[in-house]
């Protein structure tokens, strides 16, 4: 028996008893030849013990191949990559970048929170691409659009969100979720796109779902697939539950290597006839499978990989379309914006007139004034706060769903107990719950429990209740439904998993509506927790004159009418009111 290289390919030359050699290997058999053979050097690989020294001379050619392998790992590179003012890349998002120089098609598949948003729109500026069709589900249209506006370099690209009616034929940059893929494909086919980009490109496992054959083609009704000079493919979970998921992707991005469904489902599928027919939901061969899909068309770093580039923390503002029946809380909330922020903002100019003219009685009035108008505006937020939370909750369930996929335990937050529980009626199975009613002994266990049982994998918990003295270190992804006035508050249930004994970056994502006030209370809060981060990591002390609205808030002690209101971020919310206090 041996193995060598002829007729362009791999050749295993042996008697018939040995026959089941190559052909478990995956070896085809030449009839007229009379010969096992195949193309491929990871079949080619696996036999390498029977290679004679011309197959030897062509397996170090094939070395190259580890190098490959050790690129899917790589945590940096020196390639200079085009960034906007003020930003830039971390080091293992540029080795992601830089890769596209040598691998048209790319499958990245680094760990939730490693940015392969970032590292995709930097692909587009280094190659600097003009046609890009981006596909990934409804929900993250708009951060796409919001990242794609931050990241490209060049600012003559047009960036469009495609909706079910109408497609852009001459946008540069259009978004799609997957769901209306089919509808403009037409418009789609008609375009000669330099990169597809495909997020969240588990959703394309299923060969037989519409959506996958709209992105990628195939089926009875020979449906084309969305043609693109390169692709590339982001998702965090790859394997959702078993190799057989990977083959839509792995045969879209490397067609060469990727060319057999029988050899994918025996070798990495542990294929076998049940009875009823061909089982392929099994798994074989693993670390071949991995090292096949680095050497191809995968990058993956782990968390673990990169801790030395990461923040503590990485915070993420998911913003749901504000379509159909949520547009209608969007709306509401932006009238009351308008409506209310206008009469704050001209009591806060009477203040302003009172201050520096006036008695301090009549001061003291205008406060009154201010103050009761604050609270009554409080009161009227927290309610269509609460209502559009509660409209939120099918997406937030759908992100937790998807979030879970990557077998993480992952800690909510919410404000209201009913949005907490409409979650929880989802997930009953493998979460536990802690707010204010119950009970404080079912509190530590939901704990313990969450902490110490891999079958409990989400936290449902109140911002007030377990956003303090308690430990989630179990998890490095905290997901806020819903969101406190305070940012303080905000950071302490943050910290409920970065604490001592959390070895990871802590992922933190805010999901909003569209236009709503969490989204711009997420902006400001996020940006005063950045400040705050910040000014705590300095080494030295700045000096900051004294302001002359010192002296007023010495004269006239505030807090008893508007301690609340201007605890967190209502001041941002409605403009100059934070200044004049």
């Amino acid at each position: 028996m041996r193995l060598t290289f002829r007729n362009k390919r791999w050749e295993f030359l042996c008697k018939f008893e040995s026959h089941q050699i190559p052909k478990a290997a995956g070896f085809r058999w030449d009839a007229t030849l009379r010969v096992w053979y195949t193309g491929d050097n990871f079949r080619a690989e696996s036999l390498l013990r029977y290679a004679d020294d011309t197959a030897k001379k062509c397996f170090e050619v094939v070395a190259s191949r580890k190098e490959k392998i050790a690129e899917s790992r790589s945590i940096d590179a020196s390639i200079p990559i085009p960034a906007p003012d003020g930003l830039r890349y971390l080091g293992y998002q540029r080795a992601g970048i830089a890769l596209s120089q040598t691998r048209k098609n790319m499958l990245i598949a680094d760990e939730m929170g490693l940015g392969k948003t970032i590292q995709a729109l930097g692909i587009i500026n280094l190659n600097k691409l003009r046609n890009v069709l981006i596909v990934c589900p409804a929900s993250l249209k708009l951060n796409w659009y919001r990242e794609a506006s931050k990241w490209l370099v060049d600012e003559s690209l047009s960036i469009h969100i495609v909706d079910s009616k109408f497609f852009p034929r001459t946008a540069n940059v259009c978004i799609i979720n997957y769901d209306i893929v089919g509808k403009h494909k037409d418009a789609i086919l008609a375009r000669p796109w330099d990169l597809l980009i495909c997020d969240e490109a588990h959703y394309l496992k299923n060969l037989k779902a519409q959506r996958t054959r709209a992105v990628l083609g195939g089926g009875r009704e020979r449906i084309k697939p969305i043609p693109a000079a390169r692709k590339v493919f982001l998702t965090g979970t790859p394997i959702v539950n078993r190799p057989v998921e990977l083959w839509p992707i792995v045969r879209a991005l490397d067609p060469v290597t990727w060319d057999s469904w029988k050899y994918y489902t025996e070798r990495y599928c542990a294929a076998s006839n049940n009875g009823f027919g061909l089982d392929v939901n099994g798994a074989s061969n693993l670390d071949e499978f991995q090292r096949k899909l680095r050497a191809t068309v995968m990058i993956r770093r782990l968390k673990a990989d990169v801790l030395t580039d990461l923040p503590p923390k990485s915070r993420q503002i998911i913003e749901i379309p504000a379509e159909g029946d949520l547009a209608r809380h969007a709306t509401r909330e932006n009238d009351m914006w308008q409506q209310r922020g206008e009469s704050i903002r001209k009591l806060s100019d009477a203040l302003t007139r009172h201050s520096v003219a006036e008695t301090e009685e009549q001061y003291r009035d205008a406060v009154q004034s201010l103050g009761q108008k604050a609270f009554s505006d409080f009161a009227e937020l927290s309610r269509i706060r609460h209502e559009t939370a509660v409209a939120k909750i099918p997406w937030v369930i759908e992100h937790l769903k998807e979030c879970l996929d990557s077998k993480e335990k992952i800690v909510l937050f919410a404000h209201h107990h009913d949005v907490i529980q409409g979650i929880y009626r989802a997930f009953m199975a493998d979460s536990v719950l802690f707010y204010g009613e119950i009970p404080q002994a079912q509190r530590q266990r939901a704990v313990d429990q969450f902490q110490n049982d891999p079958r409990v994998r989400l936290f449902l918990g109140s911002i007030t209740a377990a956003g303090v003295g308690i430990t989630l270190t179990a998890s490095s992804h905290v997901v806020f439904a819903e969101l406190d006035w305070v940012p303080g508050n905000v950071t302490q249930a943050e910290d409920r998993c970065h604490r001592i004994g959390q070895r990871n970056n802590v992922l933190v994502q805010h999901i909003v509506l569209q236009n709503s006030i969490d989204a711009r209370m997420a902006r400001v809060i996020i940006g005063k927790q950045e400040i705050i981060e910040n000014a705590l990591n300095r080494t030295g002390a700045e000096e900051t004159k004294p302001d002359a609205r010192d002296t007023i808030k010495e004269a006239v002690d505030l807090k008893p009418i508007i301690r609340n209101w201007h605890a967190g971020v209502q001041g941002e919310l409605f403009g100059s009111f934070a200044q004049k206090i």
